[in-house]
This record gives C-alpha cells, sequence and structure tokens, in this order.
C-alpha cells in the first residue's frame, strides 16, 4: 500500500543523512528512522532518530519488529562485516545490505587482494605480512614503488598510508603491526605498488546476479588543497565524473564489477548491496586500488542529488533479486560538488561540542548541507560531534558554478576551527577546461566535444605543477651572469657580466647510463639529478673549463611530479656544488615511448675558458716523467653499469637480494653513491698549472687514459697503488672476466686521472685531500712509449685483481653463484658520430677527436653577448617514425624545435648538440637518425659539436628510442627579444605558416590514429600520392634565416615559436601585461591535416588551438609602420607571412590574451569532409551462436551518439534458439532460422542464404560467429560488400583454433583482425586489428575472453568504415580510401 513503509537506515553518519533524506522522499514510505542519527537527521520530515546500540543486534532485532519496520538498509561498513544482514535475514527482516562473508571484499584486505588475484580483476601488485621485518624488507627491495601500506581490517577509512619514500612506508608498516596503530585492523598488513593516476569511485547496485551502476565520482581524500596532507575519510567529492567515458564505465562494469559479483557467486558467495570500487585510472586502464561494502562516504552525499528514481524501490529489488525490474536513474545534466568541512586537527584529535552557525544561510542559496558529525547540545543548539562535520552540496548544469556554488557554501559555516579544501573538482576543471574563460573569442556552439590532449595520457596540470615546484630550484643556483628564472623560450647567460666576454665555449652532453635503471629501482631519484650533472661538469675540467650553466631533457610515459622534482632537486644541487646556473629544461611526457614508471634523463654543461689560458689542456704539456694521480671513486662509474648488467645477467642474480662488500649494507645502496662534482676542488689547480692533465674515467680505463696522452708517451700504473674495490672482484668473478676485459670495460675504482709535474705531487694532493671525500692516490709515472708497445702499462694488476676478488667473497660470500656463466659480450656497431659533424660548421666552432669541442666568442665580434640556450625532443612523433622505419627528419625535428626557441630571444644558433638513446644501437636507423640532426644544423647554420649515443636496453626496447637536443645561441644584449616596453595596442601580428602539425601535440595525433582503426603506411587523407604516416612525419620548418635578417632590422618587437600549447599559450610568452592579441584564422592558410584531426577526432577549436600550431609555426609583433619593410624582409628569404592579427588592450579582469576569430570555419573549409550519410546501410548478419558481437553491432548502430552509416535489417541463424536471435528480436530486428541440414548442398544453403539477403534489401553481410565455410559463388556475390571477424592477427593462425595456435607458438600478442571474405578462408584484405597481451600461464579460453574485449570495438569499428564508403575494396583486392 503507498505510503505504508516502515524504513529503518542504520548509521550516524553523512552518507546516512543523505539516504534517509533520499528515502524520505519515497512515495512508498511513511517514516524513516534512523539509528542513531545525528543532528542532521533529526530535522528531516518523516524522519527519527533512534537511540540504538549498532552492536546489540538481537536488542535491534526486537526493536525492529515491536516497531513494525518493513525494511532495514545498514549504512557503515562495521556492522556489515559483523554479520547483521546475516543476523536479521535469518529472523525474516529484509535487509539491503552485503552478508558478513561477502563483506570480506572490504573487511579484509588481505582476501580482496588474493580474490582479486584468483578473478583476474585489474588491480596493484602486492604481498600480505603479518611481519615488521618482512614487510620492511619487501618495501625496500621491490623492484617497484611499493609505497602503499594498508590496515587489511576496517579502520574507518584512514588505515591506509600512501608513502612518499620506502623509509615513510617502512615506518607505517611498523607502526600497523608493532606499534598496532589501527589494533586487530592491523594484525595483517597489505603493501603495493604505487599507481598513478587519477582515482574516481564507482558505486553499482547488485541483486547477487545483476548489476546497475551509479554515475562515477571522485572522492578527494588529502586533507588540503592539491592534494597535499595526510589522508581522511574523505574532503568532497564530485559527480559525475566527467573524465569517465560510457565505454570506459561499460569496461568497468565487466571487467570489475560484474567480475567481481561473479567471483563471489562462483565461490558460493552471494552479494546484494552497493559494491564500491576505488579505481586508479593508469595508462593501462582502470586498475582496482580497494572494494568497499556499502555506499561511500563522501560520494554518496553527491550521488544521491542526481538519483531521479524511487530509493526503497531498487533497494528492495535488489534484495528480492529482481534488480533488472527497477534499474535506478540519475540525472547526470547537472553536476553536483560536496565539500566537507572538518574540524580543526582532524584527522588527527580534535574538539567537539563545538557550536556551528551558517547552515540556515548556506540552504538559502540553493545549497543542500548534509550533517556527518553533528548534534545538539544541551541548550538544543547545533554542535560539532566529530572529525568531519558536515557538507555542502551545490548542483549546476556548470561543474564550474557548482564548484563554487559550494565552495563559498562552506565558507559560510562557522565553528572554532574549521576547515574546508577550496579546490574540489578543481583539477577536473583545469584538465577539461570546463567553463572556464576560454582563449577562443568565438567558440561555436555546436562544436562536439571530442578528444582532448589529456585523453592521449598527457597530463597538462602535472606538467604545470613540476615547473612551478622547480622554479624555486633553479632559483637558488643563480649566479654572476644569470639569474636562472625559467618560464621563457630559452636561458640566458650574461658573458659580459660573468667577465667573460672574451672567452671561449666548451660543451658536454652526458645521460646517466645504465645506472639509470638500478637508481630508479632504489628509489634514488635526487642521485640520479647529481649524477647528471657530476658526468657533464667533471668532462668540462678536461678543457680546465668552468661551468657556466646547465640544462636537462627529462623524458618519460607517464609524468610523476614528485619523482620528478626529486631529480631536479638533485640538479640543483649538483649545479650548487659545481657554481654554475640551472637555466632550463624539458620535461617531455611521451605516453607509449616509456614503460611503467621508467624514465631517461640527459644533460647539458657549458662551460668557459678565460682568453688568457689554452682551450686545449691547461698550461703545460704532458712530458715524461710526470706523475699520475687517480681520485678513487666512492661507487661504480658510468661505464661499470654495463659490466654489472653482465654480472648480474650472467647468474641470473638479483642486486636487491645481495650484500655490501664494505662491511654490512646492501650492495645496491654501496653502488649508487653519486660521482663527486671536482670542479671546486681541481679548477684552481688547473689555471694555477700544477694540473697538467685531467680526465674523467668515463669510457673505461684505457679509453679514458689515452685522452691525456700525446705522441710517443705511455702511462704505467700501478694497480697496487690505489687498489681495486671488492666490487670489482666480485663483477669480474660473476661476468667470467679476465684482467684486460676489466680495464677495458670498466673504471677499475677510479673516477678520473690527473697528470701533474712531480714537483707538484704533494701540494696537489694535500690541496685535493681537503675537499674530496674519497683519497687522492699517486697510481703511476708518464713513460715512454714502447716501440708497437700500449698506450697503457698496468703492473700488479693480476694481484690486485685477485685481493679484491678474496676480498668481495670474504665480505659477502653468499653472494656468489656457483652456476655457470651463461653471458656472451659483443660489443655494439656503433655509429658513424665523427661523420657527421663535419656536415654543419660554422666559424668559431672546433671540433676535434678525443677532446671536447669549443667555440670562440670573439669570432662574433659582439660587444655584450648574451648565449641563450634551449632544450627540446621531438615527442612521440618518434614513435611514427619508429613504427614506418623512416627516421631521417627526426634529427630535422630536433633541431627546429630548440633553434627556434632561442630565436624567440633575437638570438643567432651558434651550436648544437644531441642525446640519443636506445636499447640497441641499428646501424642504418641511428645513422639515419644523426644525419639528421646534422642536415638540421646545415639548415639552421650553427655548428654541431656533439652527438651522445647511449644504450639502455632495460629502458628502451626493440626499435624505440629517445633524442634531446640542446642549442647555444647568441645576441647583443641590447637586440634581446622581445622588446615588451615597445609594444602597443594596434600592432601588426605577423604570422609564418608552418609545415604541417610540426613536432607538439603528436600523442593526441596517434590517439585519433588508433581511435579511428587507422595505418599510417594507408594512403595520406591529404597529400596525394603520400603515405599519411609519411605526411605527418613532415620536418618542422626552421626559421632562423629567414628571420634573423628581419630581427636585425630592429623592426621586430618579439617572436613567439608557436610550440607545445599551440596558439593560445606561446604568444603569452612575448607579450607585456595588459596587452593581448586577436587573430583572424580566415587570414591564413591552415593545412588539410589540421581539418582532418579535428574531424577524425571530434576535437574542439578551443582544444585545436591549445594543442597545435594550426597552421602558424611563428608570429612576429612590429609596428604598423614597419609591416611592409618587414614583409619584404621576410619574403625574400622565401618565406610566405602574412598579417594575421593586431594587439589589442586587455581589461584589468581579462584574462584572455589571445582572441582567435574564424578559427572553426578554418578548419572547416581546410579539409574536405566525407559526404554525410543520407541514408544508411542496410545491414544483414549472419551467425551461429550468442552473438555477442552481434550485440556490439546493435549497440553501435542502434547509438545516436555514434551517427552510424549502418542499420542491422535482419539477422540470419543457421540454428534455431541460439541467444543472437534473441538478442536481435529484444532489438527489434526481423530474424531469420535457415537451417543448413535441410539443404541437400553447400550450394543450395548458400542459395538460400542469398536470395534472403537479397529479399531484405541487404546491402553489406557481416559474418558475427557463423561457423559454416562458404562457397565461392556466395562470396563472389558479396564480394567487397562481406565481412568477418577473425581472432587472431591476421595473417598468422588462420581457421580454426587459433587460440591454441597462438598459445602453441608462445607469441606475446594476439587480438583479432576484421576483412573482407575472400574464397580463401581468413584471406581478404585487413580494415582493422586490435591487438591483446598473451600471459603466462593463459589457457585457450582465457586469451579467448581476453580477444573478445577488443573484437567488439573493432568489428563495429570496421563496419562503420566500409558503411560510410570511407573504405571500399578495389578490384585489385586491395583497400581503395574515400576521405
Amino acid at each position: 500500500m503507498p505510503g505504508s513503509e516502515l524504513v529503518l537506515v542504520i548509521g550516524s553518519g553523512g552518507r546516512e543523512h543523505a539516504l534517509a533524506l533520499k528515502l524520505s522522499q519515497s512515495q512508498n514510505v511513511s517514516k524513516v528512522f534512523v539509528a542513531p542519527g545525528n543532528a542532521g537527521t533529526a530535522g528531516v520530515d518523516k524522519v527519527t532518530n533512534v537511540g540504538l546500540d549498532l552492536k546489540d543486534f538481537e536488542k535491534i532485532s526486537s526493536w525492529i519488529k515491536e516497531n513494525g519496520v518493513t525494511f532495514v538498509m545498514v549504512g557503515p561498513e562495521d556492522p556489515l562485516a559483523a554479520g547483521i544482514v546475516d543476523f536479521l535475514s535469518e529472523r525474516g527482516i529484509q535487509c539491503f545490505g552485503p552478508t558478513a562473508a561477502a563483506a570480506q571484499i572490504e573487511s579484509s584486505k588481505d582476501f580482496a587482494k588474493k580474490f582479486m588475484i584468483r578473478h583476474s580483476i585489474p588491480t596493484a601488485k602486492f604481498e600480505s605480512f603479518t611481519d615488521a621485518d618482512k614487510a620492511c624488507k619487501f618495501i625496500n627491495d621491490a623492484d617497484f614503488n611499493a609505497l602503499v601500506v594498508k590496515a587489511s581490517g576496517l579502520a574507518a577509512g584512514k588505515g591506509v598510508v600512501v608513502a612518499s619514500s620506502r623509509q615513510e612506508a617502512s615506518e607505517a608498516a611498523r607502526e600497523m603491526l608493532t606499534d598496532k596503530k589501527f589494533g586487530g585492523a592491523g594484525d595483517v598488513v597489505v603493501v603495493e605498488e604505487l599507481l598513478e593516476g587519477p582515482e574516481v569511485s564507482v558505486l553499482a547496485f547488485s541483486d547477487g546476479h545483476n548489476v546497475s551502476l551509479m554515475p562515477p565520482a571522485q572522492d578527494h581524500k588529502r586533507l588540503e588543497d592539491k592534494d597535499e596532507g595526510p589522508n581522511t575519510g574523505g574532503m568532497g567529492a564530485v559527480c559525475p565524473y566527467p573524465e569517465l567515458s560510457e565505454s570506459d564505465q561499460e569496461n568497468i562494469k565487466k571487467n570489475v564489477i560484474e567480475r567481481t559479483v561473479r567471483g563471489l557467486a562462483e565461490e558460493g558467495i552471494k552479494y546484494v548491496g552497493v559494491l564500491y570500487a576505488g579505481l586508479m585510472l593508469t595508462k593501462d586502464g582502470p586498475k582496482v586500488l580497494e572494494f568497499n561494502c556499502r555506499f561511500g562516504d563522501p560520494e554518496t552525499q553527491s550521488i544521491m542529488q542526481l538519483l531521479t528514481s524511487d530509493l526503497l524501490c531498487t533497494m528492495r529489488a535488489c534484495v528480492e533479486g529482481k534488480l533488472p525490474e527497477v534499474k535506478p536513474t540519475f540525472d547526470t545534466s547537472r553536476s553536483a560538488v560536496g565539500v566537507m568541512v572538518v574540524s580543526g586537527g582532524y584527522p588527527g584529535s580534535y574538539k567537539k561540542g563545538l557550536q556551528i552557525s551558517g547552515v540556515s544561510e548556506v540552504e538559502q542559496t540553493g545549497c543542500h548541507v548534509i550533517h556527518s558529525g553533528t548534534s545538539l547540545n544541551s541548550s538544543g543548539q547545533l554542535a560539532t560531534s566529530g572529525g568531519r562535520v558536515l557538507s555542502v552540496i551545490a548542483l549546476d548544469p556548470s561543474l564550474s558554478a557548482a564548484k563554487e556554488l559550494a565552495t563559498s557554501g562552506a565558507a559560510k559555516i562557522q565553528f572554532d576551527g574549521a576547515f574546508h579544501r577550496k579546490d574540489i573538482g578543481a583539477k577536473i576543471l583545469q584538465s577539461k577546461n570546463v567553463d572556464t574563460s576560454s582563449s577562443l573569442s568565438l567558440k561555436a556552439v555546436d562544436e562536439e566535444e571530442g578528444l582532448q590532449y589529456k585523453d592521449a595520457g598527457v597530463d597538462i596540470m602535472a606538467g604545470d605543477d613540476l615547473v612551478q615546484a622547480i622554479k624555486p630550484l633553479a632559483k637558488m643556483t643563480r649566479r654572476r651572469g644569470c639569474d636562472a628564472d625559467l618560464g621563457g623560450f630559452g636561458g640566458l647567460f650574461d658573458l659580459e657580466a660573468a667577465g667573460l666576454s672574451s672567452c671561449t665555449l666548451t660543451c658536454s652532453t652526458w645521460g646517466v647510463g645504465r645506472k639509470i635503471k638500478f637508481a630508479e629501482n632504489r628509489g634514488h631519484h635526487f642521485n640520479v639529478g647529481l649524477e647528471l650533472v657530476a658526468r657533464c661538469v667533471n668532462d668540462l675540467l678536461s678543457r680546465g673549463a668552468e661551468p657556466l650553466y646547465f640544462l636537462d631533457y627529462y623524458a618519460v610515459g607517464r609524468l610523476n611530479v614528485p619523482v620528478a622534482e626529486e631529480v631536479v632537486k638533485g640538479m640543483a644541487e649538483g649545479c650548487v656544488q659545481a657554481g654554475c646556473a640551472l637555466i632550463g629544461g624539458e620535461t617531455a611526457e611521451m605516453p607509449g615511448m616509456y614503460q611503467g614508471s621508467d624514465y631517461d634523463v640527459a644533460g647539458f654543461a657549458v662551460g668557459a675558458i678565460p682568453q688568457s689560458q689554452s682551450p686545449c689542456t691547461g698550461k703545460s704539456v704532458v712530458a715524461l716523467d710526470q706523475v699520475v694521480l687517480g681520485l678513487t671513486s666512492s661507487g661504480l662509474q658510468y661505464c661499470d653499469f654495463g659490466l654489472l648488467e653482465d654480472a648480474l645477467r650472467a647468474r641470473n642474480l638479483n642486486l636487491r637480494t645481495l650484500q655490501g662488500l664494505h662491511g654490512g649494507g646492501s650492495l645496491a645502496e654501496e653502488i649508487l653513491v653519486p660521482s663527486e662534482i671536482y670542479t671546486k676542488s681541481v679548477l684552481p689547480l688547473m689555471r694555477s698549472g700544477k694540473i697538467i692533465k685531467f680526465a674523467c674515467v668515463n669510457q673505461g680505463l684505457r679509453c679514458s687514459v689515452a685522452s691525456v696522452l700525446d705522441d710517443g708517451l705511455s702511462v704505467k700504473l700501478d694497480a697496487k697503488a690505489w687498489g681495486l674495490a671488492p666490487v670489482f672482484g666480485w663483477m669480474t668473478d660473476m661476468a667470467g672476466l679476465v684482467a684486460s676485459e676489466l680495464i677495458q670495460n670498466s673504471s677499475c675504482g677510479l673516477a678520473a686521472i690527473l697528470v701533474v709535474k712531480r714537483d707538484d705531487v704533494t701540494a696537489v694532493r694535500d690541496a685535493l685531500s681537503e675537499n674530496l671525500s674519497q683519497p687522492v692516490k699517486t697510481i703511476g709515472t708518464i713513460v715512454e712509449k714502447a716501440a708497437g708497445g700500449d698506450g697503457l702499462v698496468i703492473e700488479n694488476l693480476d694481484s690486485a685483481l685477485k685481493a679484491s676478488k678474496d676480498a668481495a667473497y670474504l665480505a659477502a660470500p653468499e653472494n656468489y653463484d656457483s652456476g655457470t656463466v651463461s653471458v656472451s659480450r659483443q660489443l655494439p656497431i656503433m655509429p658513424d658520430v665523427k661523420s657527421t659533424l663535419t656536415v654543419a660548421t660554422r666559424t668559431g666552432a672546433v671540433v676535434s677527436e678525443g677532446h671536447l669541442p669549443t667555440f670562440d666568442v670573439s669570432s662574433l665580434g659582439l660587444n655584450q653577448p648574451v648565449l641563450v640556450s634551449g632544450t627540446d625532443g621531438v615527442g612521440t612523433k618518434l614513435r611514427i617514425a619508429q613504427s614506418l622505419d623512416h627516421h631521417s627528419s627526426i634529427g630535422v625535428d630536433l633541431v627546429a624545435m630548440c633553434v627556434n626557441d632561442v630565436l624567440a630571444s633575437g638570438a643567432e644558433p651558434l651550436f648544437f648538440t644531441s642525446y640519443f638513446a636506445s636499447g640497441t644501437v641499428h646501424p642504418d636507423w641511428t645513422q639515419d637518425v644523426l644525419q639528421g640532426v646534422a642536415e638540421g644544423c646545415r639548415q639552421a647554420g650553427c655548428a654541431l659539436l656533439e652527438q651522445k649515443v647511449s644504450l639502455l636496453p632495460s629502458i628502451y626496447q626493440g626499435k624505440i628510442y629517445d633524442l634531446g637536443g640542446f642549442a647555444v645561441a647568441a645576441v647583443e644584449k641590447s637586440k634581446i627579444l622581445p622588446l615588451t616596453s615597445s609594444i602597443r595596442a594596434g600592432d601588426a601580428v605577423i604570422g609564418l605558416p608552418s609545415s604541417g602539425i610540426h613536432s607538439n601535440g603528436f600523442s593526441l595525433v596517434r590517439r585519433v590514429v588508433e581511435m579511428n582503426g587507422l595505418r599510417y603506411d594507408q594512403p595520406s587523407p591529404f597529400t596525394a600520392g603520400m603515405t599519411l604516416g609519411h605526411d605527418l612525419l613532415t620536418p618542422t620548418r626552421i626559421y632562423v634565416k629567414s628571420v634573423l635578417p628581419a630581427m636585425k632590422s630592429g623592426k621586430v618587437k618579439s617572436f613567439a615559436h608557436i610550440t607545445g600549447g599551440g596558439l593560445v599559450e606561446n604568444i603569452p610568452r612575448v607579450m607585456p601585461p595588459g596587452l593581448g592579441v586577436c587573430l583572424d584564422a580566415s587570414k591564413w592558410n591552415l593545412s588539410a591535416v589540421f581539418g582532418w584531426l579535428q574531424y577524425m577526432g571530434k576535437i574542439s577549436s578551443h582544444e585545436m588551438s591549445k594543442t597545435f600550431n594550426c597552421g602558424l609555426g611563428a608570429v612576429l609583433v612590429v609596428s604598423q609602420s614597419d609591416v611592409a619593410e618587414v614583409m619584404e624582409t621576410l619574403s625574400s628569404t622565401g618565406e610566405e607571412p602574412v598579417v594575421v592579427g593586431s594587439v589589442v588592450s586587455l581589461s584589468e579582469d581579462e584574462k584572455t590574451k589571445v582572441q582567435i576569430q574564424n578559427l572553426q570555419s578554418s578548419l572547416l573549409s581546410s579539409w574536405t569532409r566525407p559526404r554525410k550519410v543520407e541514408r544508411k546501410k542496410r545491414v544483414g548478419v549472419l551467425i551461429s551462436g550468442s552473438g555477442t558481437n552481434l550485440q556490439a553491432l546493435i549497440d553501435h548502430t542502434v547509438d545516436k551518439e555514434n551517427n552510424s552509416a549502418a542499420q542491422i535489417s535482419l539477422v540470419i541463424s543457421n540454428k534455431a534458439g541460439v541467444m543472437g536471435l534473441t538478442r536481435a528480436e529484444r532489438a527489434g530486428i526481423p530474424t531469420l532460422v535457415i537451417n543448413h541440414r535441410n539443404y541437400k548442398s553447400r550450394e543450395e544453403f548458400d542459395e538460400a542464404l542469398h536470395q534472403a539477403l537479397v529479399s531484405h534489401g541487404i546491402e553489406l553481410v557481416c559474418l558475427a560467429g557463423f561457423m559454416r565455410i562458404l562457397t565461392g559463388g556466395f562470396v563472389n556475390k558479396w564480394t567487397g560488400r562481406m565481412l568477418n571477424i577473425h581472432p587472431s592477427l591476421l595473417p598468422s593462425f588462420k581457421g580454426a583454433h587459433a587460440q591454441r595456435m597462438a598459445l602453441e607458438a608462445r607469441v606475446r600478442i594476439s587480438g583479432c583482425s576484421v576483412h573482407f571474405v575472400a574464397e580463401e578462408v581468413d584471406a581478404g584484405a585487413l580494415l582493422v586489428q586490435r591487438s591483446v597481451p598473451v600471459y603466462p600461464g593463459d589457457t585457450e579460453n582465457t586469451l579467448s575472453e581476453r580477444i573478445k574485449t577488443v573484437e567488439h570495438g573493432a568489428f563495429p569499428a570496421a563496419l562503420e568504415m566500409v558503411a560510410s564508403e570511407q573504405v571500399v575494396l578495389g578490384e585489385d583486392g586491395k583497400l581503395v580510401w574515400n576521405w
């Protein structure tokens, strides 16, 4: 009877207030009781608080029966885990919530994690522990970031520590296991991998068999803004979370929620209630962080505001197993933002009983106030009774408006110590630019909001956060000549201010080498940065150069800001020690380039040699009888880590299990000590002439010694004089080396060697010993080289090596393995770097083999020279080059990105260096890349001084490589651009056309290609006679030679290179405050590629303008009176300049610095769109079974958002009663059963199929699990109009049993292929292929299920391509593309 239901809600928090409020709105409910409730539930119509002890189930049961309660809803996890649902259900009381067995999914994190592993539910790597020492050992030894520590039991949402270091994680484990911080909840501790990505909460109703998702929400767990401070129970939530698409939600539903409910059922546990999945959206897809067995708090407060159906009806349907009949509905056209107000001191200790005011004022604004920790004091006044006191919920179609309303409402809540976050929802807004002021003055209202840069895995916000974090780090390195300000197109260094107007420059480019992977695994990120600086600045000492400044190139698959910040902190510390400035860097986030948490880093140091000193080696030359000193190392050097990898691989050893060789600790910690920086100790001695030669031991002892020798001389060393550290003896044994191989491939424990006069030995040793942490040894002399003799003679090497081996075994015999050596060492064939350095030269540059290159500043003729330096990479454009094996233009891109940046300061590029890193060196394509760099330098008119090649097989796999570059330019101080003080409103903006996309935004380009199932080797849609990939690889234009003459005329006020950030973010970098620009996109020619990208990715014009250059590679600002002259100068160099806009004044509150008119219309006209579908193609689908692929085709074609060109008009099965027919009938699609058994021959059966298809007007046929081989006659009738999907990556594994063949072949990747049907089985032209990994332990069934997940996307995509006539089958059996 309507209005007769009496409902009991168990709980006292904000969740229960929100649920009680929603239940009270049901027409079926006459009364809601809340036990024990709070002050908020006490004030709701139809709601009454009841003072029940939640631990006394018997009394609760009695009270329910005495008061005629018809339905019970349990909110908190504690009573659920204690079995309240079991208890009440056994007594005939309908109760919504899981049983105690089902509640284990939350109450035991150990159970939950093992359950997820059993049922292939994606989650983080983990281990469970009851012993603190074992937990700590695991944390410190794990080869992943084991930084998440969880109490396995219930801890009121506070039993999770996300540590920033292994030490912090270890402390958390001890607090839980030893100190019992969470009591019995911490008897078992789960240690997990730290996943990266945004978090999202997905809640679902479940009746034990069926599930129904609620809109996704995002909780904000950290106490303070910017997700800082300790974890809490939740500081606010946003619902729906807009970053999760419908397909993402469907994926989560199938692979997480349904799989969990089904898995529990398989284990005899029926899950009824709400299942909460806390997810991390990683680059590898959603992974479960935790499960909760109830409504989440604070998510429920926001979710319930969007529920439009009867909550009680849905809950009862779950209990009765009828959820499909009463699914809930939500209004997701609005955003609900909840901001929690908490007590001062929370989540620690806090005061209670504090009087609260402001609630009524907030409610008058239209916000909802949901109570969590409130009560009424003795005077009947509202007071605090908990840490989380209440939340303010605002609803609005605009997420931005809802955020502002909720945040301002929370500020109105007053009590002593009240605190709330002010950024709930801010991160979503920043990533989506939702309702923020657009940089486009006219944004088309009918534009589709499609792909965004973040959808390609690039986190712009994280990059911005990193920049802000490292600015003060750079600032601490400022020195004479440089303020170390970051943010410009290039870093500036004033040579005159440094007293070096006339000097010789030198430079050094390095990476960290194979040490980087070992350091990453140990979390030694600070030391990586410090090591990088040490490598570069120590190298400068070989020329007697003073380090002036340093730049870095940091590349990663997904940016982890804390890790990157630690690396830069190490660099800053290294710069301080070396006395040089950190003036710039490039952080490249490149999805698909690096695996997991891997990253690579390269550094570039520029040094100066005063005019008074020879740039060669110092004031003296090496001569007979001079003495060689050795600076011993504290750990392993650059070259030693290749030998270490050999040793570990030879014996199949794991570094983290090996003991230290110096009296305790681990071997990993001993070898990872960063190199010392010798600048301040060695340089004064070189300048005084006491040190004649200096060389770092970077490439093996033999090679390093050769760099200090003159012709006819040799070095004689005594190995006993410095003694080989035990680690070298151990590595030699493990890798099976002989002594001669050791000196060729390792440093032998020497960080650097110095040549001094015999009379100066004592003075030099004493001076160095005062400043260095490691001993300085006299290790040899300079002798005459014997006829046919070697440049290096080492006495007592065998005995020193034996002593080293003995010491290593004595220190840690457990490090020795008696197995057979299994490694073979073959030196890779390195590219011919030397030949590339002769391609691009210029006056002032000197490249000499065996020595660092130099550049004579005096050759420039500048009075007050200022150096401008920049660094950049090519980004994921590299992946397209790698996929096509087309590498020759990538080097040009690299140079262009760097020199165009320094050009923004009005500077002329002087010289360039590159860093190439790969797992292997393939002579052909590696040489192509390096030659491309040389060609770019030639085009830019700068000298190519150095190309560093680094082999890192543990970082780069297959053909993947990365490329970073560093450019140095110079400008007269008085002519530095931009001349911001002279820019005026009304000045003209001149645009220079781009050659295409250039080298920014390629992660989004690749996402567009992937999303549309395209291939780079197919014909280009916008340039006849080219492939798509080669068109996209058109190199970036270099503007140096065309723009410099205009700059030198003094008529150019500013120049902006349109690089990452597109038009809207680069032009403001060269504009003064109060001024912006107004551009008219109809004035310049947009390349067709931009219109194509927008169309294929459904990218908004706003997103296009902040991601791509949109046809303008650069812009110049000039006075209107100078336009003609500057245009003529530019045109004379071959440019095609055009006036594209003007400078405009901005009001004080106007944030839009770049207004773009007519961009959308220009994008539309730049590429001819395919004609719209005027009539949908009629499609017939042939099936034999369950029809899961049929369902995917149906779902795609009926979804109005897809605007499909296909309509499924008939489904034919050769078997009656199959599920596929039911699917078609549910969708209202006509069906036929044509049983092959009723026909005498295959030909007769096929003719019956054909006639049925023709009579229904079918134009295209899809085979979706049709288990009959069709005759050639039938295939010929439908050639070019019939598609099939096959569960392998054709042409591999044709025919039946494809999964079995894939497993037998031990392939690592499989997938599906959609192709046109030809007479030969599975041989037709391929349309779409999608891949999946093959895991160890896979069965035919598990692999088949994984392939199905991509089939359901691939088949609709292929059908759409054919139905829309985007592709047709040519007469030659090949695809013909019609864009």
